[in-house]
Order: C-alpha cells, then structure tokens, then sequence
C-alpha cells in the first residue's frame, strides 16, 4: 500500500492494487476485496483488469450473501463488455447464487441467457438442466406425513424415513395410551387427567414432528442436488478457464 501511495503514476501500481483486492479475495476478506476493487476501477477504468476487478466485486458480494449488489455489478459488466466472456461467466455465478438460494426460475433465466458461442455454454446446459431435475425430484408429502401419524403415532416418521423416530414415536405414545387406559379401569381419574395432558402434547408433537421430517427430507434431497451442481460448476469452470491476468513479480509492504 505504501508503493502505490508514493509512486501512483508507476506502472507497478495498477498491478499492485489490483493484487491487493485479490489478495483480499483469496482470504474471503469479502468487504476489503470488494473496497480494493472498487478503488481500483475508479483509478484504472480502462486497465486491461478492470473487467476481472469488476467481476470479483460482484463475486465478493455473493459471497456475502448481498445478490442485489452483485446483480447491480453483472449487470454492469453486461454493459461494459456484452462480447465479452466475463459477462457470461458473471451470468454462470449469480445463477448458482439463485441455485443455492433455490431461486430455481432466477437461475434457469440466467443460465438460458448465457451465449451460445460461449465456453461456459456446456456448464450452463448442465446446469439447467440438474436445476430441472430439482424440480422433478420425488418428495415426501408433509400431508400424508401428518396424516399417517394422526391415524398411527409413527407412521409419518416411518415415511420419512426416519425408522428410530417412528419406533420412538409409537412406543412413547403406546405407554401413555396404556397408562391412561389402567388408570381409568383402577378409577384413578387424577392420573388419567394428567396422562391425558402430556399424552395429547406428545401425540401432537408426533404429527408436527412427521410433517418437518418431510419438509426436512424435501430440503436435503434438493440441497444434495444443489451442492452436486455446484461441484460440478467448479469442476468444468476449473477446465473451461484459463488464467488471462499474468503479474510480475513484485513486493508489496502494507
């Protein structure tokens, strides 16, 4: 920081703040990075690293979460270079974004808008396409899950998938059942009121319990997809880019 300070108008500085920003980038240091880049492009707007600094603003900004920033600073990139393929690799990463978010629509329309002439086109295809299949996934019914263990204490558990819980269930709920019968013919209605109580808790919480169970079930089933699908886009993303920054060597002294 101290080189580019004393020397700006040398022609080490470009590289030197755009290093910075991306030395920030590489330790997820997300606000820092996006504050390098952002000063960098407004030093060097015409820097042959100002799309790369531009489309790591907007990755900072997934990063942390920030999608509308991020699609303030694509959309931008779209403007400055719609030829190039940082544009559509912008497009590739705020669809997994949307992907990640289950934003399913916001992802299918980005990827579709990814060029035809592009190298990320096969990723994007596939990752249209892994995005429909999320949507065909077979689920279970959180209704059929709260109505099996209305009819059964277990029964949606077991639905689910969820063999111990089910067992759990079933027995619980079978020794209140019992104990309320046994107090009811000993004519121990006291016991009876209070079996009765925790016995309609449980046996609530039993339906509730299947009903998330199948929620719960839905949501790893799509998220197994998703982190599949982002696998695979690091994968054919690693194979389809090539590094187009070269830096010379140099020291930077913050």
């Amino acid at each position: 920081m101290r080189f580019i300070n004393y020397y700006p108008q040398d022609p080490l500085a470009e590289k030197a703040l755009y290093q910075i920003g991306n030395c920030y980038f590489k330790a997820e240091k997300w606000d820092y990075a996006i504050k390098s880049f952002k000063e960098f492009n407004s030093k060097y707007p015409d820097s042959p690293l100002a799309k790369d600094a531009l489309q790591k603003t907007g990755e900072s900004y997934l990063k942390k979460g920030d999608i509308e920033n991020s699609k303030k600073t694509f959309d931008l990139i779209e403007e400055k270079y719609p030829e190039d393929e940082v544009t559509n690799r912008a497009k590739i990463s705020l669809g997994v974004s949307y992907l990640e978010n289950e934003k399913f629509n916001n992802a299918l329309k980005i990827f579709s808008e990814v060029k035809e002439t592009s190298k990320y086109k096969p990723l994007a295809d596939r990752l249209m396409e892994g995005t429909k299949e999320i949507e065909k996934l077979p689920g279970k019914s959180p209704l059929l899950a709260g109505i099996l263990s209305t009819a059964l204490p277990g029964a949606g558990q077991l639905y689910t998938g969820r063999k111990l819980d089910s067992l759990f269930a079933f027995l619980l709920n079978g020794v209140f059942t019992w104990g309320i019968i046994e107090s009811f013919n000993r004519d121990i209605y006291v016991a009876v009121g209070i079996l009765s109580f925790f016995e309609l808790g449980w046996y609530s919480g039993n339906i509730y319990n299947a009903i998330s169970d199948a929620h719960k079930y839905n949501r790893d089933a799509r998220r197994k997809v998703i982190d599949e699908l982002k696998e695979n886009s690091k994968s054919l993303s690693e194979q389809s880019l090539k590094d187009r920054v070269m830096f010379f060597s140099y020291r930077i002294e913050f």
